[in-house]
């Protein structure tokens, strides 16, 4: 039977699992969380009086059941509970080997080992509770990946649960730290599975939807650059009989006609200027067809939305190499979808583009109009914030995480005057001509 000591530590273990587990799900001021946490704490707690390691098992299911419960991407809350419980047991494998291998385990008292393992986990924790924030990110926008890695870590589990259960019941004995070998081998097999497997998705992934959306984006364009060539083709025959026609009132000085015709006539022209299809052509001078094919696509939506898009790419944009490619691309998807969103939303919808360069720094501007109460910068840019609804508003938080990847790449966020802008600066370093 367990003594009230023993139960002590053993609420201390929980409580150290559970507070990492909070930690990774971004809920350390959770309330709802930890209130939680402590009653299954104190009920596994209670379990293990009777029970002994079965209690082990049914921690691990409550404390999943509550993480699926309160996040919202429940891939997210499988793997990061099974990861909290995973690290404690392979700490608790690693520490127990290391402490017999130095010959000081049998020296050491319980609330040794156990302060020994349970500071290295908290350690271990709070710096991967930092780290594995990116990759989380990542996930919620590859939910096929997200749902695969979950599957085989729930598998995983069960299987160390099921090794427990028949310790525990069929009076099969074994060595404990076999078991939690078997599972620290089981899992770091599977995470090193999942990652591999999970790269060449996230790849093909990608791949396959910029190459839907280029295709797309490309068909779209070309159909606009015909209508283009029509009505530039219809506009310079107009203009032929524009000027003849005020040649006529000059050579007669019939000023007040020349002036009437000038308003009525000539200054209505002015509107072929402003048609969508004229401003979209403007892209070509985007040399690279991934990024030219996105920023079509993006203003076509717009268009379609009523926003009046403004496109500034005075001259030719050279080819970017081929690690920034993937980089601009899902920066300025992410840059566009949200600068759509805003604009669709304020009163005077408005969408301005603006690219250039200067020597070899390549500058680009995303500018939009915005609700007069947009919150703070800081606030926009935490991860999980959004004015969509839930489970939404990771975007700007993965576009900090892309920029921050790259040393010359730089982000630059303002709002002002009921107007978000966003510009990307990229100092070329890879052999851009100097032109």
């Amino acid at each position: 039977m367990a003594t009230l000591f023993e139960l002590l530590l053993l609420g201390i273990e929980y409580f150290s699992i559970g507070f990492i587990n909070g930690r990774m799900l971004e809920r350390k001021f959770d309330k709802k969380y930890f209130l939680w946490s402590f009653v299954i704490i104190i009920m596994s707690v209670a379990l293990f009086y009777s029970f002994g390691n079965i209690s082990s098992v049914c921690f691990g299911i409550l404390l999943l059941i509550l993480s699926f419960n309160l996040e919202k991407d429940k891939f997210v809350a499988i793997i990061t509970s099974t990861m909290s419980l995973g690290m404690y047991i392979f700490l608790n494998y690693v520490v127990g080997f290391a402490l017999t291998k130095l010959n000081i385990y049998d020296r050491l008292n319980m609330v040794q080992i156990l302060g020994t393992i349970i500071t290295c986990y908290l350690i271990i924790g709070l710096v991967l509770s930092m780290k594995i924030k990116k990759f989380l990110l990542h996930l919620t926008q590859q939910k096929e990946v997200g749902w695969v890695l979950s599957i085989l870590c729930i598998l995983v589990l069960i299987s160390y649960y099921a090794l427990i259960i028949e310790e525990s019941y069929l009076n099969v004995h074994s060595y404990y730290g076999l078991t939690n070998l078997f599972f620290v081998s089981m899992y770091t097999g599977v995470l090193i599975i999942g990652a591999f497997f999970s790269v060449g998705l996230i790849k093909q992934s990608i791949k396959n939807r910029l190459l839907k959306q280029e295709y797309q984006s490309l068909t779209e364009y070309m159909k606009m650059l015909e209508l283009t060539n029509n009505e530039i083709r219809n506009f310079r025959h107009d203009y032929k009989n524009i000027l003849l026609t005020i040649e006529g009132y000059l050579d007669e000085k019939d000023y007040s006609a020349l002036d009437h015709y000038f308003r009525k006539v000539i200054m209505p022209t002015v509107t072929y200027l402003e048609k969508d299809s004229f401003k979209i052509s403007k892209a070509s001078n985007i040399e690279s067809r991934e990024v030219k094919s996105l920023v079509v696509n993006k203003v076509l939506i717009a268009q379609q939305k009523g926003i009046n898009t403004i496109i500034e790419i005075p001259k030719l944009i050279k080819e970017l190499p081929d690690n920034l490619i993937m980089l601009l691309i899902r920066a300025l998807g992410i840059i566009l979808d949200n600068a759509i969103e805003g604009a669709d939303k304020s009163e005077n919808p408005e969408l301005r583009i603006a690219m250039f360069e200067v020597g070899r720094t390549l500058t680009i501007i995303i500018r939009n109009s915005c609700l007069e109460n947009i919150p703070p910068l800081h606030q926009i840019k935490q991860s999980g914030f959004s004015t969509k609804g839930a489970g939404r508003g990771h975007g700007l938080a993965i576009l900090q995480e892309l920029i921050h990847e790259v040393d010359n790449v730089f982000l630059e966020t303002k709002i002002e005057n009921d107007y978000f802008m966003q510009k990307i600066v990229i100092l070329s370093e890879m052999g851009r001509d100097d032109s």
